[in-house]
């Protein structure tokens, strides 16, 4: 893209979890590239400078993962720009639906996630395998579980290993305590850790039980041609 600046994280004004997936350095000695696709917590009342900042990254897909309740209290800027494709794609409706999941399965269970959402993951993916110009910005509340799922599954399509995909999903925590008051026993507020083992297990649950990630996105109803089409769009 020529982008005047390769950053990994977009200090802006009105999020606090805005990154990018460039520079990861793959298995075959590939490089993720910047520019293409960013990860975020909600674009909410973007500031001038942030404005200036993300003008450079010409923005032209935006998917918001993001249920109803939480869309209307914090409307996405990205949905009132007319050039821009803009896609809600709910994927959890809120503390609600959490709290829910929780009953039965660990909240922080991506593989359960993934499961739940099934239809959700195949729209992502093919409005991803469908995009030619621009950035793609994807975001939830916080930039973490829905993002970071997404965020990961890119990756490991790439092939960047294992400790640099957990890693990524890591920072989550440390650039979003300026937001949150973190308690491990209060259920609410523990939904904004993003402990390690979280992400290792949604890999392994990739990688083994679903035999990698392009068989989990075909098992989806991703095609094999989606799939290169995505590679090349993180990686050429």
């Amino acid at each position: 893209m020529g982008l005047r600046k390769q950053v990994r994280r977009l200090v802006l004004d009105s999020t606090l979890n805005t990154r990018d997936l460039g520079g990861y350095m793959t298995v075959n000695g590939e490089v993720t590239n910047f520019g293409v696709v960013l990860r975020s917590d909600v674009p909410n009342e973007l500031t001038e400078h942030d404005k200036t900042i993300l003008e450079e990254y010409n923005i032209k897909t935006v998917i918001d993962l993001r249920g109803k309740t939480h869309f209307e209290q914090e409307i996405n800027d990205f949905s009132k720009k007319e050039d821009v494709d803009f896609y809600n794609i709910p994927m959890l409706g809120g503390f609600k639906e959490l709290e829910k999941i929780n009953t039965n399965h660990n909240v922080n269970s991506y593989e359960t996630l993934a499961e739940l959402h099934e239809e959700a993951l195949l729209e992502v993916f093919t409005v991803i395998a469908n995009h030619t110009e621009g950035a793609i910005l994807i975001n939830c509340k916080a930039g973490k579980d829905r993002t970071g799922m997404i965020s990961a599954l890119l990756l490991m399509l790439c092939g960047v290993p294992e400790d640099d995909i957990i890693a990524d999903y890591e920072i989550s925590y440390t650039l979003n305590r300026k937001r949150f008051e973190f308690d491990e026993k209060v259920p609410r507020t523990s939904y904004y850790l993003s402990p390690p083992k979280n992400m290792r297990n949604f890999i392994e649950y990739v990688q083994k039980t679903k035999k990698g990630p392009e068989q989990f996105l075909q098992n989806l109803g991703v095609s094999e041609k989606q799939i290169v089409s995505i590679k090349k769009l993180l990686l050429q």
